[in-house]
């Protein structure tokens, strides 16, 4: 999975308000088993097994607002996605 994360932040008048903000977001892809090709000699054939492939992604968020050193404002949030499918086995003859 690669994830990438950004993140700002500002204070204004010495901190009298202040306001920060962090994104990430990642993305990734899971092979189960891991695609290996099974060679015969005789006849010359390659087979190559059904794949279980998924597909990830997610994102989070956080908000922080601070106003004179008294209201303080926390928000954080995630979401997650995952997508699966299977690859059919193929056989190819040489």
């Amino acid at each position: 999975m690669v994830l990438l994360t950004g993140q700002a932040s500002v204070d204004v008048l010495d901190g009298l308000a202040s306001a920060s903000l962090t994104l990430t977001a990642g993305i990734g892809v899971s092979i189960n088993p891991l695609p290996v090709p099974n060679i015969k000699l005789l006849p010359p054939e390659i087979d190559f097994p059904s794949e279980e492939i998924t597909l990830l992604a997610t994102v989070s968020v956080g908000i922080h607002l601070t106003v004179c050193w008294v209201a303080s404002v926390d928000w954080d949030g995630s979401w997650q996605f995952s997508q699966g499918f299977t690859t059919p086995e193929i056989d190819v003859s040489l």
